[in-house]
């Protein structure tokens, strides 16, 4: 007789079906009850969220990286080393037609006219300058993860000082303060002397 939606509940009629296919059915609905709920909680979760943000500033971060290090390391590296690009430093493994066009004075002055010219060649500079990126990328990372490490302790050790003078009785020094006229202000926690 078909299938009747009622308040979100689903209702099956089946005269003609056996058992076996109104469980199926059921189960199957269960099932896709349970795969909404569960994408639900994962999809609404702060993680999710604290990901996304995470995402965005390793976005910013690698920009700041890699112009720190294409625009003022390894240019460094480059004026003492080689006096010129890295990506310009290449070994002809075949030359090309030799065209007065693109080869002068006996060699290619540069990568795009060496390949304009047909020659085939061996291009170590940019491995080195590939080689250098990496390097210096993750210097560069690893000196930003020990300065947010080095904060991370500093606030926390300066947290645990100021929560042990505003909460008296931590595991590691336990303080009880009985109320009455037997407590003198010697015996009560000095955050709680503090004016507010």
């Amino acid at each position: 007789m078909g299938t009747m939606i009622r308040e979100d509940r689903l209702y099956f009629r089946m005269a003609d079906l056996g058992e076996e296919l109104k469980e199926a059915a059921t189960d199957t609905f269960r099932a896709a009850q349970t795969f909404y709920k569960e994408w639900k909680e994962f999809a609404l979760r702060k993680t999710i969220f604290d990901v996304a943000v995470g995402l965005m500033v390793g976005n910013a971060l690698s920009t700041v990286t890699n112009s720190l290090v294409t625009d003022i390391l390894t240019p460094v590296i480059i004026g003492c080393w080689a006096g010129t690009d890295l990506t310009q430093l290449f070994i002809i493994l075949r030359f090309g037609k030799k065209d007065p066009q693109y080869y002068h004075d006996g060699h290619y002055e540069t990568v795009a006219l060496a390949e304009a010219d047909g020659a085939v060649l061996w291009k170590y500079g940019n491995f080195l300058d590939s080689l250098f990126q990496f390097f210096f990328i993750t210097l560069a990372v690893f000196v930003l993860w020990k300065g947010v490490t080095y904060l991370r302790q500093k606030v926390e050790k300066l947290g645990e000082a100021i929560g042990s003078e505003l909460l008296p009785g931590t595991p590691s020094q336990p303080t009880s303060i009985q109320p009455g006229p037997a407590s003198s202000p010697a015996e009560l926690p000095t955050a709680l002397l503090k004016p507010a």
